[in-house]
């Protein structure tokens, strides 16, 4: 059976896929058709809980604080940026 002309064999899973995109190694599994939108979901609620991490740290930080207090701060920014940018390109 054909799975159409979109499709493609993921390796990693050893299956054919519909409107595949690519296999996520965080999520485990092939992105494809029939769970993109899980997956930006999935890239929403990180990017949402990279935000809160970042404003609760950024909140609570003093002139006099570690220097460890800053670069989970730094840290949290970039991550919010490389989950901003695969949210963005998905």
């Amino acid at each position: 059976a054909s799975a159409g002309p979109l499709a493609k064999h993921c390796r990693y899973c050893d299956r054919c896929v519909a409107g595949w995109d690519h296999h996520c190694m965080w999520l485990g599994t092939r992105v494809g058709a029939g769970n993109h939108h899980r997956f930006v979901r999935f890239l929403a609620a990180q990017l949402a809980a990279v935000a809160l991490g970042f404003h609760y740290t950024f909140t609570s930080l003093q002139k006099d604080s570690p220097a460890w207090a800053w670069l989970l701060l730094a840290t949290y920014a970039l991550l919010f940026l490389i989950v901003g940018v695969l949210l963005i390109i998905h």
